[in-house]
């Protein structure tokens, strides 16, 4: 089934502003990756996003405009729209995108400054008059606890060798008076 005329007009010019407005929200992207510093990796995954999206654009665009045919003149139309929009108000675009992303920047900077001071002075006053003082007292419990049971376990030592060595006096390792003790009484 062929397209009329006045479709494929249609069509064109509906792929034209398609690939416009995919160029200004690539030009969102540039916008942000020159405002915010991002590593080659980052940069990657979102052209892999940016791609995905508009090919799923172009997928459904086929699927609902031209009836599921994929024909080249709507190709055509997407990268004439683009390249029409990069070669005429790109640097127009960029520029404003790039105003208000460090705008909005600027503004999470204002927020964010009084509250990061509030939660340092929370963590401080925390760690300086709780934390600290606690550390002090499980300390101090610790060590008297661990100087408790050494002379505890010293004394249970020194019992235990008195004990050894009351056995070792019985039997044949009797001392030298122990041994005369017996014979004089034998």
């Amino acid at each position: 089934m062929n397209l009329d005329t006045h479709l494929h007009a249609y069509v064109f010019a509906i792929s034209f502003f398609i690939g416009m407005a995919m160029g200004v929200v690539y030009d969102v992207m540039r916008a942000i990756r020159l405002s915010i510093k991002h590593n080659d990796t980052i940069v990657c995954i979102e052209d892999i996003i940016y791609f995905s999206i508009y090919g799923y654009i172009i997928f459904n665009f086929f699927v609902k405009i031209n009836n599921g045919m994929f024909i080249i003149f709507p190709f055509v139309a997407f990268f004439l729209g683009e390249l029409t929009y990069f070669l005429s108000i790109t640097k127009i675009v960029l520029y404003l995108f790039q105003l208000v992303i460090q705008g909005i920047i600027r503004l999470i900077n204002i927020i964010y400054r009084p509250i990061s001071y509030i939660l340092c002075k929370i963590y401080h006053f925390f760690f300086k008059y709780l934390l600290k003082p606690l550390c002090k007292i499980l300390y101090n419990i610790k060590h008297k606890l661990y100087t408790k049971c050494k002379l505890n376990h010293n004394k249970d030592k020194t019992n235990i060798n008195k004990r050894k060595n009351k056995n070792r006096t019985k039997g044949k390792g009797d001392t030298l008076e122990v041994q005369k003790n017996k014979k004089n009484k034998a």
